[in-house]
């Protein structure tokens, strides 16, 4: 195909993708010589299976030319994506290799990410991913590039249970890297080091974990001149935890120009993944005024009531404004918590439709991933921000059944939500991380920490109220609910 035009040869290139059966084999990558051609390669690379799709990788990641180009190296990214879990083995060795580190392309666009999307997936598989990484590293500079993207993952979040292998790799560079400078001058109230901090978080030439460690603080030293930078943090071109971090900061300043701007960035560059955009939604959710531009988004459909996680919704409900209260009540009726009437009548629902049938567990796993497992953990399956049910008396009816319809009947210890009200009107929410002298810190949904001043808050109480939202099963057929039943009280 050499002699034919650059056009002629991406077609040909996409028609081979799309009819041949490639199988496990190992192909023949085929000669490119312009960015067009490399880019319907890497395309390629990404549908194909991972032996077949490697070697096509490695043929294109040497191109260290391709840098710059506006597209290429975020397709060479998603090419190695799609095979990340799915062809673990082959990516990692991949990663590990000695030359794979020699193409520029590779140890400056691909290598955090690879670690990042370890971490960020979790699980044992994914961290030890991230572990090997770590230990094959040839170089300084390709440790601190894993390093820089192992913390970004888990920035601003409760680490969670790691191996040994990467809890120690990570204690290790920690010793070695020490204190930052400028943080420990910002947090001494130097006037000088805001003015250095502000320009380090503005560039994204600057150090990633400094940006991210500054942009933190930001949201503790009380100084408006920061906010103009912390929203810029929210365009396009940012990292996802540099956006997180960015919006928890902006919490704290009480303008009115910050719900507006995240307000217009909100369908663009706050995108659902990575928990950027319900952290916009807890943000917007926590002072009165801001709630109500939230809510009138909401009310025109250009935020979808559907998307706004329930206790965002119980965090609109904290401020306990009429106008507020009649949003949730249009928006979000299930989640407003029944009567006793009420509830017995669900609960008679529920148990009817049980009771007349056999369940399928394997269809019920699938409803307990959509409704529980952001919060609850089952069978090593799910999130754990509530209880782990594996071990409680899954086969009594009698146990399910009024914890699920009225979740605020028997508050567990260890999972109360604690309310921090401000004396600024702004309200925080989640479980209780730390208690200082001088400060609070609360862990809320996402698992993000939550750093309050014991002078500004007005008052802090134990919630009464489950985070676990009220009429999880309303709208679930008597079939959905036999199959979710069936998969909770599984043996």
């Amino acid at each position: 195909q050499g002699d034919l035009p650059p056009d002629v040869r991406k077609a040909l290139i996409q028609m081979q993708s799309e009819r041949f059966d490639f199988g496990s084999e190992k192909i023949q990558p085929p000669e490119v010589s312009t960015p067009s051609l490399r880019a319907q390669v890497l395309s390629t690379a990404k549908r194909i299976p991972t032996k077949a799709a490697v070697n096509l990788i490695q043929s294109q990641i040497t191109h260290d030319e391709d840098l710059t180009d506006p597209h290429i190296p975020l397709l060479l990214w998603w090419a190695i994506e799609a095979h990340a879990e799915s062809g673990r083995t082959e990516i990692v060795a991949l990663a590990s290799d000695p030359e794979t580190w020699n193409s520029a392309l590779f140890r400056k666009f691909i290598a955090e990410r690879l670690i990042r999307r370890y971490a960020m997936a979790g699980g044992e598989a994914n961290y030890l991913s991230a572990a090997k990484l770590l230990q094959a590293a040839p170089d300084d500079d390709a440790k601190k590039r894993l390093m820089t993207g192992l913390q970004l993952a888990f920035q601003g979040t409760a680490i969670p249970e790691l191996p040994d292998t990467l809890k120690a790799e990570m204690e290790s560079y920690a010793e070695t890297v020490g204190a930052n400078d400028l943080v420990l001058q910002l947090q001494q109230g130097n006037p000088e080091a805001l003015k250095k901090a502000l320009a380090v978080v503005a560039s994204s030439q600057s150090d990633p974990i400094e940006r991210v460690e500054l942009a933190t603080l930001f949201g503790e030293i009380g100084d408006p001149s920061v906010v103009p930078v912390l929203l810029r943090l929210l365009g396009l071109d940012q990292e996802s935890t540099l956006k997180r971090v960015a919006l928890l900061s902006l919490a704290s300043y009480d303008s009115e120009s910050i719900a507006t701007t995240i307000l217009a960035r909100h369908g663009s560059t706050l995108p659902a993944e990575h928990g950027v955009r319900s952290t916009a939604h807890r943000v917007l959710a926590s002072r009165p005024e801001w709630a109500k531009l939230f809510l009138g988004k909401i009310d025109v459909a250009e935020i979808k009531a559907r998307n706004v996680a329930p206790d965002v919704v119980q965090l609109l409900a904290r401020h306990g404004d009429p106008e507020i209260d009649a949003g949730i009540k249009k928006h979000w009726p299930d989640q407003v918590a029944g009567s006793s009437s009420e509830n017995d009548a669900e609960i008679a629902r529920i148990r009817k439709a049980i009771t007349g049938g056999t369940g399928n567990a394997e269809q019920g796993s699938l409803h307990f991933k959509t409704r529980c497992a952001s919060c609850h953990q089952l069978f090593g399956e799910g999130r754990v921000i509530g209880p782990d049910l594996t071990g409680y008396e899954r086969q009594n009816l009698e146990f399910w059944l009024p914890a699920i319809v009225d979740p605020g009947l028997e508050l567990r210890e260890g999972y109360i939500n604690y309310v921090a009200t401000m004396k600024d009107g702004r309200v925080a929410a989640g479980f209780m991380h730390e208690q200082a002298p001088n400060t609070v810190t609360l862990r809320d949904m996402a698992g993000q920490h939550l750093l309050l001043n014991r002078n500004e808050i007005g008052k802090l109480e134990a919630s009464k109220v489950s985070l676990m939202p009220p009429g999880l099963l309303s709208g679930m057929s008597d079939e959905e609910l036999r199959d979710l039943f069936a998969y909770l009280m599984k043996e």
